[in-house]
């Protein structure tokens, strides 16, 4: 409809007749008048609501002017001065809420002119006029709906078909296989079905949830009594790489699920949940257009975006895109991509544990040492620079500037050898960096026991091999636990849960040991009888001393600090503290807890050290804290982040001062 042609007829001019009933009665808001009009060749429905109480008055202009066809509507509001504010709203929403009970007709012809238009016969002249608006609505939110979904229709276009043996591929290795068997008390051998290989076979010894293998196909499966599995139900996450075409590759996420109810007829349901849309263009940007599976639609199904959920921290299974990766024929899907040389095949290949595709796609892109890590066979490194670490002390294991594996490492080249023998984790790397710091020879032993028993500090080993060896070490460990895994705290909880609590027991003890002057070289001092009891009697006799001892352990340490970590330049200057009150004055100044770290740095666990401003040396400026020659933290006021020009100095003095100092400082 044309608003120009509309103008001309959003005021007939109707006169009221001053003693009309509907004038007076207090219970009507507005008055409707009709007419039907030919505008611009179009048989159009006029609506003129006036308000009531200005009518009364002598006022004859309508507040609004519905202007009504068939297929739209629109509505004009008569503002202030004669202007019009054109509405496209229907009356019921610029009326607020449900209005038709304080509206009425002028005469029964304008009522009776809006049902024959409406072709409402049934029904009320404001219900049929509200029901054809509310179906021109329908109408047009379809159209917009339909005109959107044709572009996602457009880009799915370029989705090719499915692999042939996807849904052989996810029964044969992404589904888990049973052996259901039907227990016979008193016999061997008996009767089973392979939900693998979909044969009878005969088992023994088979127990409920036992791992084995089907006789028949050899294939890894799990034992389970028939009588028990008429509620299970597994399902699954799979991925599939495809080409579409030109610099644009396709992850497709599909979700498996298998009812086992009747275990011999079970099958497996097998359907679409995401596309991933990747594309790179020749700088190197990586771009990802996201769909997901709604379920439901007018077109098409497929709505742009990342599934909801209910939480943004846990992800749902239909939410969920970790899965099993198709592999076949990967090597030429990803064929003069940026991922041609990626090792992604090799790395899933490894273990085929579930990942995620698009976290790998992504930071190879940006650190392409991962092909190096790979090839190397250290996995769980690549793992981790691709995936990242929960534990915030391994952050920087890595050298992502490196250029060659003994710089992304940051070992000696005869160390990668035992590296790769152990498929090494972050925290066995950074152990095996912190051993050489300190001279300590390295042995696979220790590494592997460090790893094995889930030691979360590498200080709990640098400490004590000080004064021992890595033999020694671990076997007085193991000894002490099982000597101490029954002791309970003052509230019945136990105090030794696994050995590396007793290891970081031992830490505290030689570190409050050495406070006190106790020969470490006397191996009854070194080894104590009972852990236990030794510890917290050198804890009750550390109390009393314990400020004096920071404070000269504080201010022993500042040559040294000054030497390995001092430095000056482009407007900066790292400085060592000389006493404990300096540290306390630093966090009071800055409003941050360093204050709390003196007698951590008096025992060696981390070294505090003040980045200043050299145009004022005395202001406190950021703090840095330093364990095993890495920056593990920089805060400035109130915990906030360095400036870019201190962060940029940092990133220097990282490079040229610390990752060249020897690790003096063991955690």
């Amino acid at each position: 409809m044309r608003k120009q042609e509309l103008r001309k007829h959003a005021d007939p001019g109707l006169k009221f007749s001053p003693g009309h009933g509907l004038l007076h009665t207090e219970a009507i808001d507005y008055i409707l008048r009709t007419a039907v009009r030919n505008i611009a060749g179009q048989r159009v429905l006029a609506v003129y609501l006036y308000d009531r109480q200005a009518a009364a008055q002598g006022d004859t202009a309508p507040c609004y002017t519905v202007f009504q066809t068939r297929r739209d509507y629109i509505t004009a509001e008569n503002m202030e001065g004669g202007a019009l504010k054109w509405r496209s709203s229907c009356l019921d929403n610029l009326l607020g809420g449900w209005p038709r009970k304080q509206c009425a007709f002028y005469t029964q012809k304008d009522q009776e002119r809006v049902i024959r238009f409406c072709e409402l016969d049934e029904v009320s002249g404001l219900n049929a006029l509200a029901l054809l608006q509310a179906r021109i609505m329908a109408t047009h939110r379809r159209e917009r709906i339909i005109a959107r979904e044709r572009k996602i229709i457009e880009t799915m276009e370029r989705v090719p078909a499915k692999p042939r043996d996807l849904k052989g591929w996810i029964h044969r290795e992404v589904l888990p296989a049973y052996v259901i068997y039907t227990y016979r008390k008193g016999k061997k051998r008996l009767d089973g079905w392979c939900t693998s290989c979909r044969h009878d076979v005969k088992v023994e010894g088979a127990r409920h949830n036992a791992e084995g293998h089907c006789p028949r196909c050899g294939r890894a499966v799990t034992f389970k009594p028939a009588g028990r599995v008429g509620k299970l139900y597994d399902r699954a996450t799979a991925q599939v790489i495809q080409r579409t075409g030109g610099n644009e590759l396709l992850l497709r996420i599909f979700k498996a699920g298998k009812s086992y109810r009747p275990y011999r007829g079970a099958k497996e349901d097998v359907w679409e949940n995401a596309r991933f849309f990747i594309r790179w263009d020749d700088s190197g940007e990586i771009s990802i257009e996201p769909y997901y599976d709604s379920y439901k639609g007018i077109t098409t199904r497929w709505r742009p975006g990342e599934r909801p959920g209910m939480s943004p921290w846990v992800r749902t299974f239909e939410q969920d895109a970790c899965g099993s990766l198709y592999l076949r024929g990967l090597g030429e899907v990803l064929a003069g991509t940026p991922w041609q040389y990626s090792q992604m095949q090799a790395f899933y290949a490894h273990d085929h544990e579930p990942l995620e595709v698009l976290p790998y796609l992504q930071r190879y892109v940006q650190r392409p040492f991962i092909e190096y890590l790979v090839k190397l066979g250290l996995y769980k490194l690549a793992q981790y620079a691709v995936y990242g670490s929960s534990r915030t002390h391994v952050d920087n294991t890595l050298n992502f500037r490196g250029r060659n594996p003994r710089e992304i490492l940051g070992v000696r080249l005869e160390d990668i050898p035992l590296l790769q023998s152990l498929d090494a984790s972050p925290e066995q790397l950074t152990l095996l960096r912190a051993l050489r710091g300190q001279g300590i020879r390295a042995e696979e032993s220790l590494l592997r026991w460090y790893e094995a028993h889930g030691v979360s500090e590498e200080g709990d080993i640098l400490r004590p091999l000080r004064y021992t060896t890595p033999f020694k070490l671990t076997r007085y460990i193991e000894n002490q636990f099982e000597r101490l895994r029954e002791q309970k705290t003052e509230y019945g909880m136990p105090r030794y849960r696994e050995p590396r609590n007793v290891l970081s027991e031992y830490r505290d003890y030689l570190g409050i040991g050495k406070a006190l002057g106790y020969d470490l070289k006397n191996t009854f001092v070194l080894f104590p009888r009972d852990l236990r009891k030794a510890h917290d009697t050198a804890t009750n006799l550390y109390r009393p001393k314990k400020d004096t001892y920071v404070e000269k352990a504080i201010g022993a340490a500042y040559p040294e600090l000054t030497k390995q970590y001092g430095c000056s330049r482009g407007g900066f200057a790292v400085i060592a503290p000389q006493t404990a009150k300096e540290i306390v004055a630093e966090g009071h100044a800055l409003r941050h807890c360093v204050g709390t770290y003196t007698e951590r740095m008096a025992r060696d666990e981390y070294a505090i050290l003040f980045l200043r401003r050299t145009a004022d040396l005395n202001a406190p400026f950021v703090t840095l804290r330093v364990k095993d020659g890495r920056l593990v933290e920089n805060r400035g006021l109130q915990n906030g982040d360095p400036p870019a020009d201190a962060q940029k100095f940092l990133k220097r003095w990282e490079r040229d001062v610390l990752q060249s100092a020897p690790a003096r400082m063991a955690a």
